[in-house]
Order: C-alpha cells, then structure tokens, then sequence
C-alpha cells in the first residue's frame, strides 16, 4: 500500500495498480490513459506517454500491473501517476484480485440484495444510418438485456434517449418489441428516464401499456426494497421544481435512488444540475443517483458526494455523427450492474473503431493509404482537411476502397478550394483497440513538452513578450462564457481585472498589475501544452458572437491565485464552484474589443457550430485559412476589432442593460417604466426567479408584457408565457421573426418543448408576419366580438393545437355560446366538448356521464357539477336553433333595419342600461360576461320594438332577464 501523503509533487515510486477503466487520450503524446484502483482501492488517473517503456504492456480492463519508476503528480485537487521516460510495467497476479472491474462500497441499503442494471443512451432505430449500423445499435441492447437476464438482475435503469427517431420502421418496433418481451417474460422490469423524444412519443406510451416499459416519475417504482424515482426530461432549474414535490418514500423501502436522464455535476463538469442542487431540494435522502448523458459521448467512473453515490453511464453504442470529429468518442461502451456493495463494469461488445485525420491527399497518395491504414471490419471515420491542391484525391475514390474493406465507414471532406499543394499528413485521433500507421505515412510532428504542463514561449529581457517571435506562430484558442456564472468570472477577472485590494501572490514575471487572468483545467493544459505566450484567447460571450480577445502573457499552476480568488469571490455571493476547474492560470494582457461572428471564425476550421462548448483551440485548418487571409492571428483579430463599448447602454431603452441587486428593483422599474401594478409584476417575477432566470431577462421580458405600446412582443404569440420568453431571451430568440423562421425540431429544443407546441408558436408567428387574422374571420362567421374569439384561441393554442387546426370548432363554440354561459366550464373543456359533438347545453345535461368524462377536460370531480349548471340554463325546447322558430317574430332579422354589425353598437341608451343591470344579469340567470355585447344589441333592438327578445334567449332566461 501506498501513502501518498509521504510523497512529493514529481517523485517516482513503485505501485500495483488493477486498469479499471480504459479513458481517451487527450494529450498529443499521450498514448494511454486509465482509470486504475491500488491495493487498498485508492481511484487514480494513470496516463502513459508515447516515449514510456510502458506504452508496449498489453493494457486490459480487470488486470493488475506493478509501476516501477512511476511519477506521482500533486495537483491542487488530485493526485495522478504518470508513466515517465523509465516507467516499466509487468502484468501480476492479485490472489483476492475479482475477475472483473468491480467498485466495492456503499452504494444503497437493500436488505433483499436488490440489483439494478444502469444502461445510458440505446439511439434506437435511428433513421440517421445505413441498415448494417442499425443492427449495431439493436445487437447492443439486446447484449445488455442478455447481460441482465444472466446476473438475474431485478431491474434495468435506463438514464437518456431510447429511441433516436420518432419514426422508427416497423420491423425495428417488432425487433425491439420481441426484446423487452425477453425481459418482461424473466419478471426484469425497464425502467425508463427519457430524452424529451421519448416523452412525447405514443410508440412509448404503448410499450407502457403493454407492460414492456415503465417511465420514472416524481411517483417511486418500488424494486425489491428500494425506491426508484425519476424526473422528466427538462432543464436542471425545472428538474430541481420537479424534485420539491417527490412523493415521500414507501414506508416498506430501505433507500432511494434518483433517476435523471442528462448530466450531472460531480463527474460531468460543464452542466447546469449538480448533487448539491438536487440533495438541497429533495425531501427524499438519495443514497444513488443514475444519470445519462446528454451528448451521447461517454461513461464516467462512479463518485460519491456527500454520502450519495453518482453513477453517469454513456451510451451502449455511439451515433457516430460529425462531432467525433472534435470529441471522439470513447470506447468499449459499457453497462454498470448496481448492487449494494459492489458496482461491476460490462464491456458491450463492437465493432473495432478508427478515426483518421488525413491532410491534403494528392490523387498519386492513394496506394500509400491503402497500404498505410487499417480499415478492414472496422467502423472508419475519415476527415478530410487542408487545401485541395492542384491534383487532389477524390472523396468517391477513397470511399469505394472503404467499402470494401468495412461495412460502415463515413468520410467528411472539408478541404478548402486552394488549389496550394501541401504534403500529406495523417493522425490517428482515436482507436479501439488502437491501430499503428505505417512508417511509411507522413504525420503530424509533435512538439516535445514535458508532463510538467504548458510550455512558455519566448520571452523578452524583463519579462515582455517579443511580439515578432509570436506572430507568425500565434495560436487561438475559444474560451466559453455565455453562462451566469462565467460570465460574472469574465467580468471579475478578465474585463476589470484582478487589482492589489486582493492578496494574491503571482509568481509569473510578466503578470500585469492590475492583470487579467482566466481558467483551465489541467486536462486542456496538457492537451495545449505548446500554448504560451503571444497566443490569443477569443472570449464566447452570448449571442453568436465574439466581442473579446486578449493575449496571454504568461501560464502558471498556483493555487494561490485561485484560492484568492475564492475567498473574494465568496465575499460578494458569487458562485465559486467553477473556479474547481481552474487547475491553471493564463496571464492576460487587457483584452480589447472585436466583432466576430462565431459562424464565421468556426468556418475556417471546417466545423458549422457559432461557438464553443468547452475551452478548445482553432485547428491547423483554421488557423492556416486564416494566415492565408490575413497573414497572422495577431493581424486578423486586429481588422476585426472594434472602439471600446463596454461602458455604453443600448439605444433601445425597452433593452436596458441594467444590472439589479434584487427582484424588488425590477418590480419598481418595471412599474416606472409601464404603470403597471406592483402586485401584478411581483407574482410573475416570483414565478420567474423559482427558475434562476436572471434578472436582467426578467426586466426584459416583464417590461414587453406590461408595456401597453409593446405588440410586437413574441409575448403575443399562442402558447408564448413569461416563462417560454424568458428562456426564448436567454437563448436569443427575440422576435416574433425569430420564432417564425426557426424550425419547429431547434424551438422544440431550446425551451424543451413538445414539438406540438412548438408547431403552434410558429404557426402563430407566421400568421402575425402575414395578413391572415383567423381570430378576426371567426369573429365575423360567429357573429361573436374579436377578443372573446382571441382568448378561445390563445387558451387552445396552451395545449398544442394550432389555430389552423382549431378553426372550425372555436367557430361553433362561439356560434353556439350558451356553452360559454354554463357555470364552472372553462373555454379549454368547452372547445373538447363542441370537438366532441356536445354544442348545447341541453345536450351536456342529457349526456351519459360515463361518456362525458372521455371528454379531455371533464372527469369525476367536475362532470356532475357542469351537468346540473348545464341544465339550470337549459330550455329543451328552445337551446337548438330549430325549435326556435314557434317563439321567434314573423319579421325577418336582416330586413329589421337596424345595423348591429358594429360591435361597439354606439347607442348610449342601451350600453348604459345594460351596463347598469349587468352584474344581476350574470347572477340571475348566469349569461356568460361575453354574451354581453350581443344581449345590448338586441336590447336596442328590443327598445325599438322591431325583434322580440326570444330570438336570442330561451323562454326561461328572457324571463329572467326582463324580471330584471
């Protein structure tokens, strides 16, 4: 056993380590890296570096290996070993070494040895690939259902997307029926946290009632004595509202484990849903918690965080899409099997997989990469980059000599049009198992660096750096900051800069005072370890666009820095949790300001995204497209910057960049600023800050509702709230042009909404951009006022009918509006009820109960209440129109002469009387307030003695009204 507190940072030592987990490479020169256990089950990381005696061992899952000369590596958080120039490694024998991976500890309480099978991501039937893939994707699951029915599991936990379409073939819905039978007929029930696909899809809905599938809910499924719980798939603020009203845990359980199906923080960094978070806000004691992952990419080693085991699984076989191109994804895919004490890791058997990177290949490179790469069974990715040349090798070549070597092969060409002739350069960006090129192609040369971290660059007499020694060879790197939490880190540390009111000791010489300074975990700054002074770091602020570029200085690891940091940071209530992530320092010279598109800047470098998602770098690509254009880095972000606008405000005052220390400083200025009530502004503040908007977005969003001038606000399209605003806001979607020309899949996304209502926003927001006013042609068919018929609309749009869909039957709800009269029947479960073919009330009161309440809308609790109201304003013989016609006048009403096409009806007379009677009117004989306009007018009418009252009311309610 050994005591690493007995060790200092780079000593070297002897250990044996058991390979738990086999982890991508990150690093340039990084052959291996693992996951590793010591004898007394002390987790590691264990990298192995490409000149390591070592890097020959034949590495394997389950297998214990004695380090000699291996070096430890002290980092402010963690402690690594590294295989070093004279590391060697011999596989050995443990005598009490399990076969297999497994992780003894506490994970729950079962008395009855309940064991649970978490499987991440299955992408069923996706429509995305070729038929041969497809069946990977089915042999997958149907290997982790075997697995499951051989270790007799008692359940399947399944965190993330099972299916990737919602159009799957019938034969794959019959193949994966027949499988979930094979669980169903061994009692393993599949318990299902789903993508926001499987919510809203009804194929999962009829595996549920067949009994194939059961989704987790805020309601614990109870497997043996353990309770399983769930939550639906939307963001992690809404997650943790979810996670406030669980119902408490069975009396008859002895633990809980909660189910989500994106990423979780501990061990998934970059998310919005923490441990913390959710042990804070549930009233249920989690003792494990399963996630998936929302990208699709990889398995994490379990952790603990306060007594709760985390347990984040990747997907059983990976949708091999245009994003390995920048994180491959890692294999073997695996399965985990749960059981109280012990966690055992099972390898999902693949296909080998290869990802290349080949540069500029001439038509004549052909033959050598046909002789110099392994393609044959293998799933082959290809990237195609660099210039084209003047005789490039053709894409149809190189895949017709794919396929004939593997069944499942994919290339991207992304070279330029330069016809510039370069030499060819393959690499290898990830393999399993992993495979040699020939020495005989030409690859990428790497630059030497040490495990010590990033190298610095050429530096000056006192420290400046030689901007001519920087220039031609400046590097570019993105650093993302759109968040809440980064962006306050931006503001702090990068745009005001760290002064000497903060005791910080900064060991690097050519740090500035006040100096600016940013974050990076260790892994980019092993992976970037060439970066330096004299590269540039362009700053990701919001909105598809870089505004920020700074040049670094210097890079150093000290934990000093960040710890001040800390410690400042908590004074003033700002989140410090991202600062766990800032393994080392980069050194800033002041940034300066720029206006880059986000498109654009990625274009160069091939990829189709407008900004970055972690901290990454322009690749060689990219950064010789830019040369060419510009001539250097440097040059390029200097024609694209731009006078200093950090202090000035946004012209339009309804966008006011204002920041608020509290909820009670937006409800006052939006009060200001529109005239609304403070008490009105406050409920939905209230509901919008339950949801960590912010409150920048709050001011926004509130001061378009409450600003009678707004109406072109997206607060005015169908099934829009404050809610869907704000985040609509918080995404940049802004206008109601926004919405009208984004597809239906990206709205659906953003908000994580169903498709349906979706449909209706957009729907909505084109028939705003049009001419077309449906509410406005109802209006004028019903006879009915335009607001009345706009509310119907708006309360239906809720649901997710769009207004194209809705027409006909709000048409006869208001042409038939005794409905809306009935007390206690709101708009929604009238317009199911006329959907239905209930138009009267006379045939709402003699409708069977039992058949009423398959009405949406209508249930037990309420069906007998709006019967008996329905029949209070029932006149049999006068509800239907044709029964009528023995009370009506003999006069025609179109030849009465009196015009009551306008609905505002201008006579003083009439409004006033009606105005002064209407309160006992809706007491007394219960007329629904929007029948009012059409009563005045006929009451006119009535005044004048030209139509009789009856024409619009039954026998009982005119008795009424004229008691009235």
């Amino acid at each position: 056993m050994v005591d690493f507190g007995t060790h200092e940072h780079n000593d070297l030592i002897s250990i044996e380590v058991r390979i738990d987990e086999i982890l991508r490479s990150e690093g340039d020169n990084r052959a291996y890296k693992f996951t590793v256990s010591t004898t007394d089950e002390t987790q590691l990381k264990l990298s192995i570096w490409d000149e390591c005696p070592a890097v020959d061992t034949d590495w394997k899952v389950g297998n214990w290996y004695r380090l000699e000369g291996a070096l430890v590596k002290k980092w402010s958080s963690t402690i690594e070993l590294n295989g070093a120039n004279k590391t060697t490694a011999e596989q050995i024998d443990i005598p009490d070494a399990a076969d297999d991976y497994s992780n003894t500890g506490h994970n729950f309480t079962s008395n009855q040895d309940t064991s649970l099978m978490h499987v991440g991501p299955v992408n069923y039937a996706s429509s995305n690939i070729t038929a041969r893939r497809k069946q990977e994707f089915q042999r997958a699951l149907d290997a982790a259902i075997e697995t499951a029915i051989q270790q007799d599991v008692d359940s399947i936990v399944l965190t993330g997307q099972l299916f990737a379409t919602q159009s799957p073939a019938k034969k794959d819905i019959r193949a994966l029926r027949e499988s979930l039978n094979e669980l169903r007929n061994n009692d393993i029930p599949l318990l299902l946290a789903g993508s926001p696909r499987d919510n809203e899809f009804a194929l999962v809905d009829e595996l549920t009632a067949d009994g194939l599938v059961k989704p987790l809910s805020s309601s614990p499924v109870v497997i043996g004595d353990v309770a399983i719980y769930g939550t639906s798939p939307v963001d992690s603020k809404n997650v943790l509202s979810e996670i406030r009203t669980l119902d408490p845990m069975p009396h008859n359980v002895e633990s809980a484990v909660l189910a989500v199906p994106g990423t979780i923080a501990p061990p998934v960094s970059d998310t919005g849903l923490s441990v913390d978070d959710i042990q804070s806000a549930s009233s249920v004691p989690f003792e494990a918690i399963m996630a998936g992952d929302r990208r699709h990419r990889q398995s994490h080693a379990p952790t603990e965080v306060s007594d709760c085991q985390v347990f984040q699984a990747g997907p059983i076989e990976y949708l091999l899409r245009k994003w390995a191109l920048e994180e491959p994804p890692e294999y073997p895919c695996s399965i985990r099997i749960i059981e109280p004490s012990t966690t055992e890791q099972v390898s999902i058997p693949h296909r080998p997989f290869v990802l290349y990177r080949i540069e500029s290949p001439s038509a004549e490179d052909l033959q050598l990469l046909k002789n110099g790469i392994e393609a044959a069974d293998r799933t082959v990715l290809m990237q195609l980059a660099g210039p084209k040349g003047s005789e490039p090798l053709s894409k149809n070549s190189l895949e017709k000599w794919l396929q004939e070597q593997t069944s499942v092969s994919k290339i991207w060409d992304e070279r330029s049009k330069s016809t510039e002739d370069q030499p060819l350069c393959v690499e290898t960006l990830t393999s399993e198992p992993p495979v040699e090129l020939s020495n005989n192609l030409p690859t990428e040369s790497r630059e030497t660096s040490s495990t010590e971290g990033p190298s610095t660059s050429p530096e000056t007499e006192g420290g400046a750096t030689d901007p001519d020694s920087q220039t031609a060879d400046s590097r570019l790197y993105f650093a993302p900051c759109d968040n809440p939490i980064l962006a306050q880190y931006f503001e702090e540390t990068v745009l005001t800069g760290i002064t000497g009111k903060i005791d910080i000791d900064v060991t690097a010489d050519n740090a500035s005072d006040p100096f600016h300074v940013w974050g990076i975990p260790e892994q980019k700054a092993e992976k970037y370890r060439n970066m330096g002074a004299g590269d540039f770091v362009l700053f990701y602020t919001d909105n598809g666009k870089y505004e920020y570029a700074a040049e670094i200085t210097a890079i150093e690891q000290n934990p000093n820095v960040v710890e001040s940091l800390e410690r400042a940071f908590s004074n003033n209530d700002i989140d410090t949790k991202a600062l766990d992530r800032w393994d080392y320092c980069l050194y800033l010279q002041s940034p300066f300001d720029v206006a880059i598109e986000g498109e654009s800047v990625h274009g160069y470098a091939g990829h189709t995204r407008n900004k970055p998602f972690n901290f990454s770098r322009l690749n060689k690509q990219g950064r010789e497209a830019i040369r060419q254009e510009y001539g250097s880095i440097r040059s390029y972000l200097q024609s694209h910057g731009v006078e200093d606008h950090r202090d000035t405000l946004k012209n339009n005052d309804s966008e006011i960049d204002t920041e608020f220390d509290s909820s009670e400083e937006v409800i006052e200025l939006v009060s200001e600023k529109t005239g609304a009530t403070t008490s009105s502004i406050g409920r939905d503040v209230s509901k919008l800050d339950k949801r960590d908007i912010s409150l920048s977005t709050i001011f926004t969003v509130l001061r378009k509702k409450y600003d009678s001038d707004s109406t072109s606000s997206i607060l005015s399209v169908d099934a829009v709230g404050v809610v869907r605003a704000a985040r609509f806001q918080e995404a940049g979607y802004t206008t109601i042009t926004d919405l009208a020309t984004t597809p239906v899949s990206e709205l659906s996304a953003v908000t994580e909404i169903s498709k349906s209502a979706a449909e209706v926003m957009r729907g909505h927001a084109k028939e705003l951009q049009s001419d077309e006013n449906t509410a406005e042609q109802i209006a004028s068919q019903s006879g009915c006022d335009i607001e009345s018929v706009e509310k119907t609309l708006k309360v239906v749009g809720a649901t997710g009918v769009p207004r194209s869909e809705a027409r006909q039957i709000v048409t006869d709800l208001h042409t038939n509006l005794s409905l809306l009269d009935i007390d206690g029947l709101q708009r929604r479960a009238a317009y199911h009820l006329v959907d239905h073919g209930y138009k009267t009330p006379s045939a709402i009161a003699r409708a069977d109960a039992d058949e009423l309440i398959e009405v949406p809308q209508i249930g037990e609790g309420n069906v007998d209440t709006i019967q008996d109201n329905a029949a209070d304003i029932a006149d049999t013989d006068d509800d239907d129109p044709e029964d009528h016609s023995e009370t009506q006048t003999s006069e025609n009403p179109s030849d009465d002469g009196v015009d009551n096409s306008d609905p505002t009806f201008g006579d003083p007379p009439a409004i006033e009387k009606l105005a002064a009677i209407s309160g006992q009117i809706r007491v007394i004989s219960k007329i629904h307030s929007d029948r009012l306009n059409s009563l005045a007018v006929h009451l006119r009418k009535q005044e004048s003695g030209t139509v009789s009252i009856l024409q619009i009311c039954s026998v009982s309610r005119a008795y009424l009204l004229l008691r009235v």
